[in-house]
């Protein structure tokens, strides 16, 4: 089976529209595991997030990426690479996908390309992916990356 069609990109002003929807569209499941996305995410506070991600980055504190349709550019969903710790060279990775997105390989997919930037491109040594136990479908997408399960 081949790797979804999808790439991660820096967020864009544009995206804010497109983004606002796809968390709206998933709330009741991103709620519940990125607790930032509640029912009082606005268009307003997405558009003022996005407009940050380039200072962050510029300061190397985060790194985030929309996930989107090669395609179309289509907006999939959101990672990126924070809690960063320069000095032991290390990590968090997150994900998310819209609701009628899910399932399809989208967050595995994602995960591989940002761990392979924050390696590569960024030189840290180790990637981690938290994850609750009870977050069934984010277990999954790191069986099938083969990340080793700690704790």
């Amino acid at each position: 089976m081949s790797p979804p069609a999808v790439e991660i990109r820096p967020y864009q002003p544009a995206d804010a529209a497109a983004v606002y929807q796809a968390i709206r569209e998933s709330l009741p499941e991103l709620s519940q595991w990125l607790p930032d996305m509640n029912a009082s995410t606005s268009l307003d506070t997405v558009q003022a997030y996005i407009a940050r991600r380039e200072d962050q980055a510029n300061r190397r504190l985060a790194y985030d990426f929309a996930i989107v349709d090669r395609e179309d550019q289509g907006i999939l969903g959101g990672c990126g690479l924070n809690q960063i710790n320069w000095q032991h060279g290390y990590a968090n990775l997150y994900y998310w996908v819209r609701t009628s997105q899910a399932g399809q390989g989208i967050a595995g997919e994602a995960a591989r390309q940002l761990a392979r930037y924050g390696i590569r491109t960024l030189g840290l040594q180790r990637i981690e992916i938290l994850v609750a136990v009870e977050n069934h479908a984010s277990l999954r997408v790191v069986a099938k990356l083969g990340a080793a399960r700690e704790g």
